[in-house]
This record gives structure tokens, sequence and C-alpha cells, in this order.
């Protein structure tokens, strides 16, 4: 029982959170403009300074695990190569079958993740995930790419050097 409770003081405020900008959308408290700008503002600046002050204030070298970082990495080496053979035999159109693989590796780590991170193991757990978040989102971004850019259609054109 205690690890139930446990569990939900730290999930619930997060749902909770989604929950209440959820009720404010549908009662109009915002516009779609100002969620465009949040959203943009989110990603682009509060995400990088908080992974910023998370490490910085972090003993790097007591957070750092190579083994885990090797092994997540590796991981969703695997999960993209199952999803290269899957997909195709369960996704007939092929510009669906990018955003289909790229939906089943790529999370919302920085949303969810983190916060479950620092709630659980505090200001060092956020470190970890921080650290975690710098070596595994550029990944995530350059094998979205790569998927996005082969089951895209558009022929990608050399540059000239």
């Amino acid at each position: 029982m205690d690890n139930l409770l446990f569990s939900a003081n730290i999930v619930a405020p997060i749902f909770l959170l989604i929950a209440l900008g959820y009720l404010l959308t549908c009662v109009k408290a915002w516009d779609a403009g100002f969620l465009k700008i949040a959203n943009s503002l989110s990603f682009k600046l509060f995400f990088p300074v908080l992974l910023f002050y998370n490490i910085s204030h972090a003993d790097f070298y007591e957070i750092f695990d190579f083994r885990f970082l090797l092994f997540l990495i590796l991981f969703i080496s695997a999960v993209v190569a199952l999803s290269l053979l899957i997909v195709p035999f369960t996704v007939k159109n092929n510009r669906r079958r990018g955003v289909i693989i790229q939906a089943l590796f790529r999370g919302n780590f920085l949303l969810l993740g983190l916060p479950l991170c620092q709630g659980m193991f505090g200001d060092a757990g956020a470190a970890a995930a921080s650290v975690t978040a710098a070596i595994v989102v550029p990944y995530f971004n350059v094998l979205a790419t790569i998927l996005l850019s082969v089951y895209g259609g558009e022929k990608i054109e050399r540059p000239v050097l």
C-alpha cells in the first residue's frame, strides 16, 4: 500500500496539471496562437535551461553511467530495427510508415520522464534524467530525420560541394 501511495503522489500532480490544461483549453482560456508560442517557448528555452541547470548542479561523474546510456542506445536501435521489420507488413501506405516507426520509439521523455525522475529520486534523479536526455533526444532526432526522409516519398538531393 505504501508503494501505491508513493506512486500516486508522484504521478497524480503530473496528470492533474494535464487535466487542468485540458480544462482551460475547453473553456477557451487561451487561443491557438498562445498555445503555439507557449509550446515553442517551452521546448526552445525552458527545457534546455532546465536540463542545463540540472546537469550543472550535479556531480557529473556520480550520475554519468556509460553502460546505462549504451544500453539505451542499443535498446532504441533494437526497437527501430524491429519496427522496420514489422511496420511494412501492417502499414500499407509507405508515407505513413516513417511516422508510425517514429511513434513507436520516440516518447515524451522530457514531458513525463523528467518530472517522474525528479519526484522519485529528487535532484539526483532529475540530473541523471537530464544527462540521459542530452544523449537520447539527439539520437531520437537523428533517427526520426532518417526515417521520415526515407519514407517521406521525396527524393533527397545531395549537396554540391
